[in-house]
């Protein structure tokens, strides 16, 4: 019987031991679950209050800015007025070494235009220059505004610049056309006077101002030079004559590009518009004075057959008229007239030659 309630005991003592052992490690495990809420409870306040943290200093800088930008607008471009709470001097550059431009005295009235590091610079009494920051001991809240005061000078800055920037993009922009523009019709002007270019046949080709032989001589071109044939004119061949290169770049204008180009007249059998032509099965080339005279001669088949030769051959018979002699020699370098009752006398002077007339006809020669 002992032994049975020896045994009971000690398995109630163990019952009990296990009992305590599984309270302990319930109320232990209940203790851990209660701390990490707590925690859990912390880190979310600690959250929320670095939320609402961020949230008030936002709105304190929103207002403060607010607050910059009343007074900017206040102040407007002027700039901000203090006093300086010390003596000093006023230089030309943010630097001390910069030359002094006046002393400023202690409890001066300055206007801050705007900031450059440490130093400021201030108008005081219509002189404008720099002065450091301990003579004016700012507060924050004025050393805010002296910034802001900058940074929108510093802006409107560079929105003029922006500005010019893109007027001058605009301007060279409109520039380009307008130059595009101009090539496409000078190359329309250079294509229509250049379209039958025509080259000169004789020796020499005089190249007269109108289609006159008593017209003015412009210049003399040589065999094969160059011009631009335009229209025809009886006997006459109007042309152009480049002067420059003919380019269409370089010039301002159509007046400058035209200028290049001289209207003029020739003997339309002095020229040719086959190129060909020029030095094909070339054994000689006609003057102008013999293409002049054969031109004569052409024009007039009544003309008797002793006279014509004459003029082909480039003499001077009497009884020739003063066309028949400017058809065979050409025009004379001076003249000399007499008036009498009955006759016109006149002295016709060559280089070497002189022929005299009687009413228009010739009476004698010299040579």
């Amino acid at each position: 019987m002992k032994q049975y309630v020896t045994r009971a005991y000690a398995e109630l003592c163990a019952i009990l031991i296990f009992l305590i052992l599984i309270v302990g490690a319930v109320s232990g495990a209940d203790e851990n679950t209660d701390i990490l809420r707590y925690k859990k409870q912390i880190d979310s306040l600690q959250t929320h209050r670095d939320r609402l943290t961020v949230s008030i200093d936002s709105k304190i800088d929103s207002l403060k800015k607010l607050c910059i930008d009343i007074e900017l607008s206040i102040i407007g471009d002027e700039g901000l007025i203090v006093k300086t709470k010390r003596a000093g001097n006023m230089r030309m550059k943010p630097m001390m070494t910069s030359t002094v431009i006046r002393h400023i005295p202690k409890k001066a009235e300055v206007l801050i235009i705007d900031v450059a590091v440490d130093e400021y610079l201030v108008i005081y009494q219509g002189s404008k220059g720099y002065i450091g920051n301990h003579l004016l001991a700012l507060s924050d809240s004025e050393k805010a505004l002296a910034v802001a005061l900058h940074n929108k000078r510093v802006e409107k800055e560079e929105e003029a610049l922006r500005r010019r920037n893109a007027e001058h993009k605009l301007a060279q922009e409109n520039k380009q056309i307008e130059a595009n523009a101009l090539k496409v019709r000078l190359r329309e002007i250079k294509d229509a006077y250049e379209m039958y270019p025509a080259w000169i046949i004789v020796n020499k080709a005089n190249i007269r101002v109108f289609p006159d032989t008593s017209a003015k001589i412009i210049m003399k071109m040589d065999f094969g030079s160059k011009v631009y044939f335009q229209k025809e004119e009886g006997r006459w061949a109007q042309v152009m004559i480049r002067s420059g290169a003919g380019s269409i770049y370089g010039h301002g204008d159509e007046n400058s590009f035209k200028s290049q180009y001289t209207t003029c007249w020739v003997y339309r059998t002095l020229i040719t518009r086959n190129r060909e032509l020029l030095y094909k099965n070339q054994v000689h080339i006609p003057t102008q004075a013999e293409l002049r005279r054969k031109d004569f001669v052409d024009s007039n088949p009544r003309l008797s057959l002793v006279y014509a030769i004459a003029v082909l051959e480039g003499r001077v018979m009497i009884g020739m008229s003063k066309d028949m002699v400017i058809a065979s020699i050409g025009f004379p370098k001076d003249q000399n007239r007499t008036v009498t009752a009955s006759n016109v006398h006149e002295q016709w002077i060559y280089w070497n030659t002189y022929v005299y007339f009687d009413n228009d006809v010739v009476t004698a020669w010299q040579d």
